[in-house]
Protein backbone atom coordinates (compact mmCIF):
# COMPACT_ATOMS: atom_id res chain seq x y z
CA UNK A 1 0.00 0.00 0.00
CA UNK A 2 1.19 3.68 -0.81
CA UNK A 3 2.57 6.05 2.26
CA UNK A 4 0.83 9.44 2.35
CA UNK A 5 2.24 12.08 4.22
CA UNK A 6 2.70 15.98 3.71
CA UNK A 7 5.62 18.00 4.55
CA UNK A 8 4.98 21.23 5.98
CA UNK A 9 6.50 24.61 5.04
CA UNK A 10 9.53 25.58 7.52
CA UNK A 11 8.51 28.33 9.91
CA UNK A 12 9.03 32.20 8.99
CA UNK A 13 12.13 32.91 10.63
CA UNK A 14 11.62 35.21 13.94
CA UNK A 15 11.49 38.93 13.04
CA UNK A 16 11.68 40.16 16.77
CA UNK A 17 15.03 39.22 18.28
CA UNK A 18 15.96 39.52 22.40
CA UNK A 19 17.96 42.64 22.50
CA UNK A 20 19.87 41.94 25.92
CA UNK A 21 18.96 42.97 29.73
CA UNK A 22 19.76 46.81 29.69
CA UNK A 23 21.27 48.96 32.79
CA UNK A 24 21.18 48.92 35.80
CA UNK A 25 21.54 45.38 35.04
CA UNK A 26 24.51 44.14 34.34
CA UNK A 27 24.15 42.00 30.73
CA UNK A 28 26.57 39.69 31.65
CA UNK A 29 24.76 38.65 34.66
CA UNK A 30 24.16 34.50 33.85
CA UNK A 31 26.80 33.62 37.00
CA UNK A 32 26.79 34.67 40.65
CA UNK A 33 29.80 36.73 40.49
CA UNK A 34 31.50 39.94 41.55
CA UNK A 35 30.32 42.28 38.66
CA UNK A 36 26.62 41.29 38.39
CA UNK A 37 24.42 43.64 39.98
CA UNK A 38 23.73 43.67 43.71
CA UNK A 39 20.75 45.70 44.97
CA UNK A 40 19.71 46.54 48.19
CA UNK A 41 17.17 44.35 49.40
CA UNK A 42 13.69 46.73 49.82
CA UNK A 43 14.04 48.97 46.51
CA UNK A 44 12.92 49.04 43.51
CA UNK A 45 14.52 47.81 40.97
CA UNK A 46 14.27 48.80 37.33
CA UNK A 47 14.27 45.43 35.00
CA UNK A 48 14.62 47.05 31.39
CA UNK A 49 15.80 44.63 27.89
CA UNK A 50 14.98 45.67 24.46
CA UNK A 51 13.86 43.54 21.38
CA UNK A 52 14.99 44.42 18.31
CA UNK A 53 14.84 43.68 14.55
CA UNK A 54 17.22 42.23 11.75
CA UNK A 55 18.84 45.41 11.45
CA UNK A 56 19.38 45.98 15.31
CA UNK A 57 16.89 48.75 15.61
CA UNK A 58 14.63 48.61 18.90
CA UNK A 59 11.35 47.43 18.06
CA UNK A 60 7.68 46.66 20.35
CA UNK A 61 6.51 43.05 20.60
CA UNK A 62 3.02 42.56 19.19
CA UNK A 63 1.72 41.39 22.15
CA UNK A 64 1.85 42.10 26.01
CA UNK A 65 5.24 40.92 27.95
CA UNK A 66 4.28 38.82 30.98
CA UNK A 67 6.53 40.09 34.61
CA UNK A 68 7.95 36.32 35.74
CA UNK A 69 7.99 36.76 39.45
CA UNK A 70 12.13 36.01 40.27
CA UNK A 71 13.14 32.56 41.39
CA UNK A 72 15.44 32.68 44.63
CA UNK A 73 18.75 30.87 44.71
CA UNK A 74 21.59 30.53 46.64
CA UNK A 75 22.46 32.71 49.73
CA UNK A 76 25.53 35.42 48.37
CA UNK A 77 28.11 37.40 50.67
CA UNK A 78 29.14 40.49 48.69
CA UNK A 79 28.14 44.36 48.75
CA UNK A 80 25.51 46.05 46.94
CA UNK A 81 26.92 47.49 43.65
CA UNK A 82 24.11 49.53 42.35
CA UNK A 83 22.74 53.19 43.08
CA UNK A 84 19.24 52.92 44.73
CA UNK A 85 16.71 53.99 42.28
CA UNK A 86 13.46 56.63 43.21
CA UNK A 87 11.17 54.97 40.59
CA UNK A 88 7.70 53.96 41.46
CA UNK A 89 7.46 50.27 41.61
CA UNK A 90 5.30 48.68 38.47
CA UNK A 91 1.50 47.82 39.32
CA UNK A 92 0.28 44.53 37.17
CA UNK A 93 1.85 41.57 35.92
CA UNK A 94 3.05 42.77 32.34
CA UNK A 95 6.19 44.88 31.17
CA UNK A 96 5.56 48.19 30.05
CA UNK A 97 7.08 49.83 26.82
CA UNK A 98 9.09 52.74 27.49
CA UNK A 99 11.45 55.20 25.23
CA UNK A 100 12.62 51.58 23.23
CA UNK A 101 13.03 49.10 25.48
CA UNK A 102 10.73 47.10 27.76
CA UNK A 103 10.31 48.47 31.86
CA UNK A 104 9.21 46.90 35.18
CA UNK A 105 10.22 48.06 38.24
CA UNK A 106 10.44 45.20 40.75
CA UNK A 107 9.57 45.50 44.36
CA UNK A 108 11.67 44.00 46.19
CA UNK A 109 11.07 42.95 49.88
CA UNK A 110 13.46 43.64 53.00
CA UNK A 111 13.48 40.00 53.33
CA UNK A 112 14.94 39.30 50.35
CA UNK A 113 18.44 40.49 51.07
CA UNK A 114 20.85 37.94 51.13
CA UNK A 115 20.20 36.20 47.95
CA UNK A 116 20.59 35.64 44.58
CA UNK A 117 17.36 35.89 42.39
CA UNK A 118 17.26 34.42 38.59
CA UNK A 119 15.25 36.87 36.62
CA UNK A 120 12.99 35.52 33.30
CA UNK A 121 11.97 37.22 29.77
CA UNK A 122 9.78 34.81 28.20
CA UNK A 123 8.58 36.11 24.77
CA UNK A 124 5.78 35.14 22.91
CA UNK A 125 7.62 32.77 20.53
CA UNK A 126 8.17 30.66 23.82
CA UNK A 127 12.07 31.77 23.85
CA UNK A 128 12.95 32.28 27.51
CA UNK A 129 16.09 34.61 28.00
CA UNK A 130 17.22 35.01 31.90
CA UNK A 131 19.99 37.17 34.24
CA UNK A 132 20.91 37.06 37.66
CA UNK A 133 20.89 39.85 40.37
CA UNK A 134 21.59 39.77 44.08
CA UNK A 135 20.02 41.15 46.91
CA UNK A 136 21.92 42.60 49.98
Amino acid sequence: SAVHFSIAAPPAPPTVFFGGFLPPITSNGHMTRENTSIFKAGSNVPVKFKLVNASGAAVQAEGLIAWVVPIKGPALNVPVSEAVFSEQASSGNFYQWMNGHYQYNWKTSKSDTGFWYYLFVILSDGSMHSTIIGLR
